[in-house]
């Protein structure tokens, strides 16, 4: 993944398919236990939730780390680390995205590269397998290898070990239709506040995941990602382009992924599903929109 911005070096890498970022130790209710523990069954947290705890995560999760994801440690405190996420870049700190994760999901490993060799292409989920068994991993997961990605891939895994993974692929070649293709496979999916997986998203973390996975690294939340990337007009935005919402006045607080005239796919709110919607009729009409483009 290439990014503009120069990372800090990392302390830790996320040891655990999927850490849920909290926004302080105390986040977390009891209905998330399965996030939290020490071996964390992320899918069944999900599955488990139900439309009041899912308007319950507003505020309390931030975004999401996926496996192998470097970070940098800087506070402890009752079993969670205060963590900048350096690839998932924030105005809310310019060393990346901010906020606490459980400390049993970190490995601390210096980083010896900031190289990745693929992301995991099959979706929701592709199969690592290691030596203490099968790990599954999140869609759009990138991990580290030796060699090349062929037959199957040796995978570093965080803390040292190696691993092999046949659903790894390397960064396909970039274009705006491969990122509505890839948005796609996500339809019917139900949103997920602060989600950054092969298993729930919300607007921004959808496309943030999209372009992850082609390996184009943008901001994580909307009103990021409407200041960054080639600004357009609408009648520039083609296949593969953000649209941004804005009320009168106020910032940037949605997204979708422009799949054709006045068409998007986008993940709507809490208690819908990843849907195409037109974007050039009500509601979207009434509020400001703003064209960015990521991809060549």
């Amino acid at each position: 993944m290439s990014s503009d911005a120069q990372s800090p070096v990392a302390s830790h890498r996320i040891s655990v398919p999927v850490t849920v970022v909290w926004s302080e130790p105390e986040a977390p209710r009891p209905a998330d236990h399965l996030a939290v523990a020490a071996a964390p069954d992320y899918r069944a947290w999900v599955s488990s939730l139900d439309l009041a705890d899912r308007r319950g995560l507003l505020g309390r999760v931030l975004t999401h780390g996926l496996f192998d994801e470097p970070v940098t440690v800087i506070e402890e405190r009752a079993g969670y680390g205060a963590v900048i996420l350096t690839e998932q870049p924030s105005s809310l700190d310019p060393r990346g995205y901010p906020g606490w994760v459980p400390l049993s999901h970190l490995v601390e490993e210096e980083a010896r590269s900031r190289a990745r060799a693929g992301a995991v292409s099959s979706f929701p989920d592709g199969a690592l397998e290691t030596d203490a068994g099968t790990v599954s991993l999140s869609y759009g997961t990138w991990l580290r290898t030796r060699g090349d990605l062929g037959n199957p891939a040796r995978i570093i895994l965080p803390g040292g070990g190696e691993g092999r993974c046949a659903d790894l692929q390397d960064t396909p070649p970039q274009g705006g239709d491969l990122v509505v293709t890839e948005a796609e496979r996500f339809l019917g999916l139900d949103y997920l506040w602060g989600g950054l997986s092969g298993y729930g998203v919300d607007c921004s973390g959808l496309v943030s995941l999209v372009y992850r996975r082609l390996g184009i690294v943008v901001p994580r939340d909307a009103h990021d990602q409407a200041t960054s990337g080639a600004a357009l007009t609408a009648e520039e935005a083609r296949p593969g382009d953000l649209v941004l919402f804005a009320r009168p006045g106020e910032q940037v607080h949605h997204v979708g992924i422009v799949k054709g005239a006045g068409t998007m796919v986008h993940a709507p709110r809490t208690g819908c599903r990843v849907e195409v919607a037109r974007f050039d009729e009500k509601p979207w009409l009434d509020e400001e929109c703003i064209f960015r483009r990521y991809v060549a």
